[in-house]
């Protein structure tokens, strides 16, 4: 659970895909992945609890 959690917490293939390619087609997900790393975060110990059951 950990390691998935601090996969995306150090994920930013949408940025690399904005600011070195151009691209921004991923740019309307940016918001809601980066509310879900902070959710994910706050929550760190209920989201273990619920994988780990």
């Amino acid at each position: 659970m950990h390691r998935v959690w601090w996969e995306r917490l150090n994920d930013f293939w949408m940025l690399r895909w904005h600011y070195e390619r151009g691209d921004t087609r991923a740019d309307r997900q940016f918001p809601a992945a980066s509310a879900l790393a902070v959710w994910w975060t706050r929550e760190y110990d209920a989201v273990c609890d619920a994988f780990v059951r």
